[in-house]
């Protein structure tokens, strides 16, 4: 019995009724943001480049991403926090098309300060140096992304240089 309850839960995520903070019916965001955007994850080191609305706000089942320890940062230099992440209108079933049915999502943020280009770039290099991030091993590999990073001027540049990680190495 308790394999079946960890099968599902596995499945279905660990609690199968969520708290909404917000009952969306449409997708989108609590805040209209200046793509492309900075998605920092915490968790999980990643920094990944989002370019539209409709690429941020879809997703998959089969994706298990888990956005509320991430934080973005917007084309206007905007720092964002996820309070919530939920689908917008019905979710597919995970059973069906192997949970690679996209369906939209409505993020729910909470403003925080704006940032600069210098403290962007120090959220990146963090998440960069971080161990479980595949750019800090081996050292030549992490010493070539922080100079990369490191000679972006603007904020616009970090985040089109983000963009394209494999050409810091």
């Amino acid at each position: 019995m308790r394999i079946l309850s960890a099968l599902t839960a596995l499945l279905t995520g660990c609690n199968s009724s969520p708290k909404v903070t917000v009952a969306p019916d449409h997708p989108g965001t609590s805040f209209p943001l200046a793509y492309p955007i900075l998605l920092l994850g915490n968790d999980v080191p990643v920094i990944t480049v989002i370019d539209t609305e409709t690429q941020f706000t879809t997703t998959t089942v089969a994706s298990s991403m888990i956005y509320t320890t991430d934080r973005i940062v917007d084309s206007a230099g905007k720092l964002y926090a996820v309070n919530h992440v939920g689908a917008a209108g019905k979710m597919p079933s995970p059973w069906k098309g192997m949970g690679n049915v996209p369906y939209r999502l409505f993020w729910d943020l909470k403003a925080m300060k704006p940032v600069d280009t210098e403290q962007a770039r120090q959220m990146v290099l963090e998440r960069v140096r971080n161990p479980r991030n595949q750019l800090s091993r081996p050292p030549e590999r992490l010493r070539s992304a922080e100079e990369a990073i490191r000679g972006y001027r603007t904020l616009q540049e970090l985040i089109a240089g983000c963009a394209t990680q494999s050409d810091w190495y």
